[in-house]
């Protein structure tokens, strides 16, 4: 079951960040609603991408820990 946890914003467009399972979350860029990738928020970090560079994958990823988009991030500010 997917869930939307929230917007990141990165190089100027808006990224809807979706857990897929435990753990990985998908990031589709809201312009033109295209996926552009998977990540994982558990180190160690692990990246797909698809219609990106995944550099900015990285970006996004690290973006939406930042912001507490992912489980990680608020395990990690819970501790």
């Amino acid at each position: 079951m997917s869930m939307i946890t929230g917007m990141v914003q990165v190089l100027g467009n808006t990224y809807r960040i979706t857990r897929v399972t435990p753990g990985t979350y998908e990031a589709v860029r809201l312009s033109d609603d295209l996926r552009v990738g998977t990540f994982s928020s558990r180190p160690p970090m692990r990246l797909a991408a698809e219609a990106c560079a995944e550099s900015l994958l990285v970006e996004i990823a690290h973006a939406a820990r930042r912001q507490a988009r992912t489980s990680w991030a608020r395990l990690a500010k819970t501790t």
